[in-house]
């Protein structure tokens, strides 16, 4: 990409159509452009240079915007947000992107899964309290149709748990609800004609002189449910408000993950007890108690349950409300496939994403049930996000290598972004064949194709390029690791490491050590040692400059 190339190649990323050019020279006929800035899509005659690629017969993915490519955290689509803002502007964004990127013929968008702040760092930042539900509505609507989970919100032992403001305004409402109800009732009692004047009379001394209680003229349940109305109405008034709180998304992750326990959505449990396996030590389950957020112990374990969180949030953007347009519509039309890929994660941050987890991605992308939407695997960022890539793999259900449509291949390494070259018959080449045959067997590439990318970054291309074939070829015959041939090592006949070519090298430099001993030189030269003599050019020759 243009941002990461040294400046003496820059020249060849400086434009879509070039960096999708790229491919040319590298012995293949695919590549992934990285999206940098969505205004690429608009550079001069983009639509005839993309011709003038395909005609080359080049066909092209696109890897999305990202932070990761430095643009920082207001560039990327942020799906996994539940802020109104960057939720409205993140779809427009990804309608805007995905109808560009189908235009000109990609095969494939990608994004990575998850790009918004980590959930349990967000109590550190300062952010207005506009929230939406899943499919972007505003949070206030979604009580109206589910009014049992804000009555169930309406409890401030639970605010409390979150650590919002929303606690004090809470305790404030429910105070202030409750007077007016006795003054309310007052009222009632005072032109009541069938009570005794001097109860009245006693009941307005007690009020002036503020000793008069709630529990004086008003029962328990009722009591009760002045507080909780006054609750529920400030709940309703701070989720539309701008006032400014420290991480007020975390309660909309909350809400919505009560709404989809109690609705026993499919994404919920499944996500969950995959979590559970990644994330937990053995006998911490029952420590844990109930796998509820209403549950301390449970709440505060983040790596649980976010990330069935962040999956639905995805899933809305795709089933959105009617307000907004529907992404799928522009993926069936250019036949196009939005593909989902393990987020780069900062040191510091490698256990903190909201959604990383591949496991998590197969119940997502299962429960879409789009043709056109699906995932990739990239070890490198399953590294990065403290996963153990060999554990997802073998936790991923037998048929999730059907939802798999592209593969990041790269030297497997968690420092990021590493992109390092894959050499023929290294322990890294062996290691990712092993990875992806166990792919292989859950379906990957067995219905549909599956692209496998190098992400450039560093020297070898060629070499990686020619594991990477070698890799496809040994897949798509279903060979297992432990009978790979001598092929496979680059050990072969003809082969960069075939015991042929290293003879070849060793005769050719067999005398080496007499150099210089010699007393007829044109011995290592050749007769145009001679002519090299006379023009004085023996220096030259010596280097080998002219053999």
């Amino acid at each position: 990409m243009f941002g990461a190339a040294p400046h003496e190649e820059k020249i060849q990323y400086v434009t879509f159509s070039k960096k999708a050019m790229y491919s040319i020279t590298q012995g293949v006929n695919f590549v992934q452009v990285d999206l940098e800035s969505m205004s690429e899509f608009k550079e001069p005659d983009i639509k005839q240079n993309i011709e003038k690629v395909k005609r080359l017969g080049i066909s092209f993915g696109v890897h999305g915007e990202t932070g990761a490519f430095g643009g920082g955290r207001e560039v990327p689509l942020q799906l996994d947000s539940a802020y109104e803002e960057d939720y409205s502007r993140s779809h427009a964004r990804l309608i805007e992107v995905l109808t560009q990127a189908g235009e000109i013929g990609s095969k494939y968008f990608l994004i990575h899964a998850s790009e918004s702040y980590p959930l349990i760092l967000t109590a550190k930042t300062l952010e207005p309290a506009r929230l939406v539900d899943v499919q972007g509505r505003g949070l206030d609507k979604f009580f109206e149709d589910n009014p049992d989970i804000l009555d169930w919100a309406a409890n401030l032992d639970l605010i409390r748990m979150l650590g919002l403001h929303l606690s004090d305004y809470m305790e404030r409402y429910a105070y202030n609800n409750l007077q007016q109800v006795m003054n309310k009732k007052i009222r009632s009692i005072l032109s009541d004609s069938s009570i005794p004047d001097e109860k009245k009379k006693d009941i307005v001394a007690r009020a002036q002189s503020e000793t008069l209680t709630p529990e004086d003229i008003l029962t328990h349940e009722e009591i009760e449910r002045a507080k909780k109305d006054g609750m529920k109405r400030i709940i309703q008034q701070y989720v539309v408000s701008r006032d400014i709180d420290y991480g007020p998304e975390r309660f909309a992750y909350f809400i919505i993950a009560k709404w989809m326990e109690t609705r026993n959505d499919p994404l919920w449990k499944p996500i969950i007890k995959v979590s559970l396996k990644f994330y937990l030590k053995e006998g911490e389950v029952e420590k844990i108690g109930k796998l509820s957020v209403e549950n301390p112990k449970f709440y505060e374990r983040f790596e649980l349950w976010v990330p069935a969180v962040a999956a639905k949030y995805l899933w809305g953007h795709f089933n959105p409300d009617p307000k907004y347009e529907d992404p799928k519509k522009i993926l069936e039309k250019y036949e196009m496939y939005l593909t989902i890929e393990p987020p780069m994660a900062s040191p510091g941050m490698e256990n903190l994403m909201r959604l990383a987890n591949p496991v998590h991605f197969y119940y997502l992308v299962k429960n879409m049930g789009f043709k056109y939407f699906r995932m990739a695997i990239d070890i490198e960022h399953i590294l990065g996000n403290y996963l153990d890539p060999q554990k997802v793999i073998e936790e991923l259900p037998d048929d999730g290598g059907n939802f798999i449509k592209v593969i990041h291949a790269g030297w497997p390494t968690s420092i990021q972004p590493a992109h390092m070259p894959i050499l023929v018959g290294s322990e890294q080449h062996i290691y990712l064949y092993k990875q992806y045959f166990e792919l292989r067997k859950k379906g990957m590439g067995k219905d549909e194709d599956v692209f496998i990318i190098y992400e450039r970054g560093n020297p070898h291309i060629q070499q990686s390029i020619i594991a990477l074939k070698l890799i496809v070829k040994f897949l798509e015959n279903d060979v297992s690791p432990d009978r790979l041939p001598l092929e496979f090592f680059g050990l072969d006949v003809g082969q960069l490491a075939s015991s042929e070519r290293q003879w070849v090298q060793i005769e050719e430099h067999a005398r080496d050590p007499l150099k210089g001993l010699m007393i007829i030189p044109e011995e290592e030269y050749g007769f145009l040692g001679t002519a090299a003599v006379q023009k004085g050019k023996t220096e030259i020759w010596k280097k080998e400059e002219l053999k």
